[in-house]
């Protein structure tokens, strides 16, 4: 029988200090992606997209929103977090400090990070810590329509000879923000929990699957190769700014 966790002090203390700043990742990113996606609700290209980034926007704040209460039981955790008292810093892809300038941007961020964290969510989908399981099913559930939407319209912008330029332009911006989110090689404490079902080279490698095809048929189709049936990324990590608690990679000074 699987082992099952509803209390997180029965963890180990690195192990649920991991699992906590894992948490408010998802729900900081999930945050501040909602917040992005608001900002076009007027100003998509097309009444039908307009909606679209409406209801988006609605999901990712509703499933902030469902997140955050997990961190009630942390005893490590400022309980102003889960209530959503005002802070200076979020555990958020530092990509979304920023408003989407473009449409295109809107589209590659659908794409990655919230490919991204939709690839960490199926990896929680059997987890032994029960509060993040079932949330992670029930979100997973609405976020099939973000990724329907993202695919199609990554497709079209990169079929577009100007707005081709400015997609993979914010490919490369993101890209390296996303595969890195999941953390470092070395640190596989949610996989031997039986938090996750993978470690993080193999997270990176199931957003890459995911986003691959895509990528590869854009302008930075350069970025992308095939390497033991897998997609593989040819660019570098920013590892040397990299944050593993916040999970944020930070702008070169």
């Amino acid at each position: 029988m699987t082992l099952e966790i509803s209390n997180p002090k029965e963890f180990a203390d690195s192990t649920r200090r991991a699992l906590a700043d894992f948490i408010l990742a998802l729900a900081d990113t999930k945050r501040f992606l909602g917040i992005r996606y608001a900002e076009w609700c007027d100003g998509a290209p097309t009444l039908e997209a307009s909606v679209a980034a409406s209801a988006m926007a609605q999901d990712e704040l509703g499933h902030s929103r469902a997140l955050l209460p997990l961190l009630k039981e942390f005893p490590e955790v400022d309980p102003g977090i889960p209530d959503e008292a005002p802070r200076e810093l979020y555990a958020s892809i530092a990509f979304l400090d920023q408003p989407f300038s473009t449409w295109p941007t809107f589209v590659a961020a659908n794409v990655l990070i919230g490919g991204a964290l939709t690839v960490a969510l199926e990896a929680a989908q059997n987890s032994c810590y029960v509060p993040l399981r079932t949330r992670a099913v029930k979100i997973l559930q609405e976020e099939r329509f973000h990724w329907l939407h993202g695919e199609s319209w990554f497709k079209r912008l990169a079929a577009n000879a100007k707005e081709g330029i400015d997609l993979a332009n914010r490919v490369e911006d993101i890209l390296p923000q996303a595969l890195c989110w999941f953390g470092r090689s070395e640190d596989d404490r949610l996989l031997h929990a039986g938090i996750l079902d993978a470690d993080n080279d193999n997270l990176r490698t199931r957003l890459l699957n995911r986003a691959g095809p895509l990528i590869a048929k854009s302008q930075v189709g350069h970025l992308m190769r095939i390497e033991g049936g897998h997609w593989q990324y040819n660019g570098g990590f920013p590892w040397a700014r990299f944050d593993a608690a916040t999970r944020r990679v930070e702008a070169r000074k």
